[in-house]
């Protein structure tokens, strides 16, 4: 698992290097998982904020080439918050978050 767990980190990577956060981040410099870790510390919603506000003005390519098409207000992972959160979902996202699903509910 942890290899596909591996390969899927870099597709994403790869595939997210020329959008604002792939270049803010430098996506296309990083080689394995652990130049992810070491250049991409834990965040909080706070640092994805001026992208996600990007998003929900409508411009292109922030976070990813696709452009989502569900910006999904929840409540963030520790319960209440003073402001609204987002996850946004472009229709990749969608298809991993199946296969994912799908690959929890068989085992």
């Amino acid at each position: 698992m942890a290899g596909v767990q591996k390969a899927f980190l870099l597709d994403l990577m790869k595939r997210n290097a020329g959008s604002r956060y792939g270049q803010d981040h430098h996506f296309s410099e990083m080689c394995d998982v652990t130049d992810f870790q070491r250049r991409q510390p834990l965040t909080k919603y706070k640092h994805y904020e001026p992208y996600i506000d990007a998003i929900y003005r409508g411009d292109k390519n922030v976070m990813s080439p696709e452009q989502p098409y569900v910006l999904a207000m929840t409540s963030g992972t520790s319960g209440k918050s003073c402001h609204d959160v987002y996850s946004v979902i472009t229709p990749n996202h969608s298809k991993h978050m199946t296969v994912i699903n799908l690959n929890l509910y068989l085992k």
